[in-house]
């Protein structure tokens, strides 16, 4: 973080505003409230674990273990420290804590989940197998409830059911009919831009925002060479110097909702295809 300016610390700061201090203490309530909602089922079949008869107490306990005491130091770093650092950022700086940061701070909690049923795993391992099913099972059922009664949240969007293949397909599809160059950058939302990279036959890099600051791993030469797809929510936000633009519906049909995107060409390669590249930018 030194050497590189404490660029994570300003890209967190960019969300907003310093937070005040009532908000800093809801921001942290509410970014361990929804940890725990994330991690439920593994604390749900670590607690069924417990309540079994015979399963509380391990047989092969820290006592006899003679490398107890390293691994116990290792989960404390591997968990314990990531967490309570990302969480003195809201007091410490005033930022809002985001809830996808616990995906890295307690990425290892499986990890430790493991290690402390290495005492029991020998003697009931089909009780351990069916309840962690049965558990899976549930999170499952839980999880696709809104698929089965269609039910939606107004003014949130449902990424099940978001074109994410048709939008990444299409933007593909206008790409390669400008240029026969791979997409190396999409500029754009991270949501919407990011939908493009993941389903991309070769993921290109994404430009959140087009914010270099952002995306330090995106060069403003290199977007300059190699070209890019900018997408955007308004056609009025993309660039005016596009050879073609696009746009594809992504809510329902009542809102309208659609994302719009347009090709600048790479520089650096000069395979440009006969079509709408001549004819200035054509939306579809």
């Amino acid at each position: 973080m030194l050497q590189h300016d404490f660029t994570t610390l300003r890209y967190a700061a960019q969300e907003g505003p310093p937070l005040s201090w009532a908000e800093r203490a809801f921001s942290v309530v509410s970014f361990l409230a929804q940890q725990v909602r994330l991690l439920f089922p593994s604390l749900l079949f670590a607690l069924l674990l417990w309540l079994l008869p015979g399963l509380r107490k391990q047989p092969g306990s820290d006592a006899d273990d003679a490398g107890a005491p390293r691994r116990r130091a290792w989960f404390i770093g591997l968990i314990i420290f990531p967490l309570v650092v990302t969480l003195l950022t809201c007091p410490t700086f005033g930022l809002k804590l985001q809830n996808h940061w616990g995906y890295q701070c307690l990425q290892f909690v499986a990890l430790w989940l493991a290690w402390r049923l290495r005492g029991v795993l020998q003697r009931a391992p089909r009780t351990i197998v069916m309840l962690a099913l049965l558990v899976q099972a549930l999170s499952m059922a839980v999880a696709a409830k809104p698929s089965w009664t269609h039910e939606t949240q107004p003014g949130r969007r449902v990424d099940g059911q978001y074109p994410a293949r048709r939008l990444a397909a299409a933007v593909q599809a206008d790409w390669h009919a400008v240029t026969d160059c791979p997409l190396r950058v999409v500029v754009g939302p991270s949501f919407e831009a990011g939908m493009v990279s993941v389903y991309a036959p070769r993921p290109p890099k994404v430009l959140e925002g087009g914010d270099f600051r952002k995306s330090p791993w995106v060069h403003p030469e290199e977007l300059q060479r190699d070209g890019a797809v900018y997408v955007a929510s308004e056609p009025s936000q993309l660039p005016s110097h596009a050879v073609r633009v696009g746009s594809l519906p992504v809510g329902a049909a009542a809102d309208g909702a659609r994302v719009y995107w347009s090709v600048v060409p790479p520089q650096a390669c000069d395979t440009a295809l006969a079509g709408p590249a001549a004819g200035g930018p054509a939306l579809r």
